[in-house]
């Protein structure tokens, strides 16, 4: 029989279980919860989320092991170039950019990252970071349980029950949605949004996500200005919304893009409704294509253990002491090698002509050769140790004019009417925080920004209403 997979999504709301043998689906459950039990994504009640997991396991016989997604609520997400680099400082150098670039305190996020693509020049990374407390919460609450689990996020397995490399997928269930841009492949700009009580019908619903879709795909637009996405792209609409069939024909009404629903690779019996487990069938394909997809090239295990979590700096704990520590040495194998040329003096004096004492002199002599060229080998190290460090400082200094460069093209082409409250700068991006009246006023500075030649893409990260009269908003700077 083909290998089990199980897997477990967690909302607000509910626990919904899918099994599965191979590419047959056996057996779903869903349990609804109790108010209160998950808040916006977090488990506010361990033990009894734990003890509703522990029984329908149970009741489903469907083992201790199995995939767990995490709601994406509060999850970022970001693409980052780095040029070429040693490994060991490839952690360092995408913790200090993920500092730089998200406009949250990384001690209250876990960061998981991916390497996907690699070349002699750059290496291009997919950030994830994810609220520690609802990552820990979901890890005790697996525990307390008994469970063995493997984690990812909604969002990512949403990636992967995508048709085609390049489309447009959207989850919509009863609390919460998910919608992710895919360009070939990587999953280039992903929102995950609460939905709120007073939209439950169908018409407040269908508002609500005809706005968020337009939303996103004209923020993904006015960022990508030379490859904007072809009216052709389709549009995956998946979720307990669609279980009404007016909702995707009364979508399409609103939306320039092709809707339907996502073909999924799966035998599943009559009755198995696919829009309540998408989420579970997107973890359940990442196990079956062993984190090899055709639509999707990020495979993420977000538990502690597997994630990069925040080390700490290469440059603090290994180069500086190595540094001071390397001189040190320097200094003493000088001395030693000094030393024992006078030792070597001495012997000499010492050594009478007698055939015994001769044979004393030359086992000494080999000993002292030997010792010599081994401190010599250890000294032509260190000179390649320093040589490597020194380029490595000579690149980080260089980029120095370049930088100024851009913040004079950040600050020198904001409109009037938008305000910037703050930019933070990274070797290869730049994040703008600020304050805006309207789109329009934001869309003619990010115009400024692109023609100023100074950055290859510029991206509106996040844009919220904070009053009647305007919105914060983030904007990323590619270089």
């Amino acid at each position: 029989m083909a290998d089990k997979i199980v897997s477990l999504y967690i909302d607000d709301s509910s626990l919904n279980l899918l099994v599965t043998h191979g590419k047959q689906v056996k057996k779903w459950a869903s349990v609804s919860l109790n108010p209160g039990l998950v808040n916006d994504g977090v488990i506010t009640d361990p033990t009894q989320v734990a003890n509703e997991i522990t029984q329908l396991l149970e009741a489903q016989k469907a083992g201790k092991k199995l995939i767990a997604g995490l709601s994406g609520l509060h999850c970022l997400y970001r693409l980052i170039s780095l040029p070429s680099l040693p490994k060991y400082v490839v952690p360092e150098a995408i913790n200090r950019e993920a500092e730089r670039l998200l406009p949250v305190n990384l001690d209250e996020f876990h960061l998981s990252w991916q390497a996907i693509y690699e070349s002699a020049q750059e290496i291009k990374i997919f950030l994830a970071a994810h609220p520690r407390n609802a990552t820990d919460a979901l890890i005790e609450t697996l525990r307390l349980a008994g469970v063995e689990p493997n984690l990812d996020l909604a969002p990512l397995a949403l990636a992967k029950v995508s048709n085609k490399k390049t489309a447009i997928l959207a989850d919509i269930r009863h609390i919460e949605a998910d919608i992710v841009i895919m360009i070939e492949g990587v999953p280039e700009l992903i929102r995950s949004l609460s939905i709120p009580a007073e939209t439950d019908s169908f018409e407040g619903r269908l508002a609500t996500i005809r706005d968020e879709l337009e939303r996103t795909i004209k923020f993904y637009n006015a960022s990508n200005p030379e490859k904007p996405l072809d009216v052709d792209v389709p549009i995956y609409i998946s979720g307990e919304a669609t279980e009404n069939p007016e909702f995707n024909k009364a979508l399409a009404e609103k939306i320039s893009y092709p809707i339907s629903a996502p073909s999924l690779p799966l035998e599943y019996p009559k009755g198995f409704n696919v829009n309540r487990y998408t989420v579970n069938i997107g973890l359940t394909l990442r196990l079956l294509s062993g984190g090899k997809s055709d639509s999707s090239k990020v495979n993420l295990n977000i538990q502690p253990g597997v994630i990069q979590y925040k080390t700490r700096s290469v440059f603090k704990t290994a180069v500086l002491p190595g540094i001071g520590v390397g001189v040190i040495l320097l200094v003493y194998l000088i001395s030693q090698v000094r030393s024992a040329t006078a030792d070597n003096s001495s012997i000499k004096t010492q050594i009478s002509n007698t055939n015994q004492q001769m044979l004393l002199k030359q086992k000494k002599e080999l000993s002292l050769k030997q010792e010599n060229s081994d401190l010599a080998k250890q000294l032509d190290e260190l000179e390649a140790t320093n040589k490597t460090l020194d380029s490595i400082y000579n690149s980080f200094s260089s980029q120095q004019d370049m930088a100024n460069a851009d913040l004079r093209a950040v600050t020198n082409n904001v409109p009037e009417t938008v305000k910037v409250a703050g930019v933070s700068q990274g070797n290869i991006m730049w994040t703008v925080n600020g304050w805006t009246p309207d789109e329009a006023a934001l869309l003619t500075y990010v115009a400024k920004l692109n023609q100023t030649d100074r950055f290859s893409r510029t991206i509106v990260s996040s844009m919220r209403k904070v009053t009647e009269g305007g919105m914060n908003f983030t904007l990323i700077l590619l270089k």
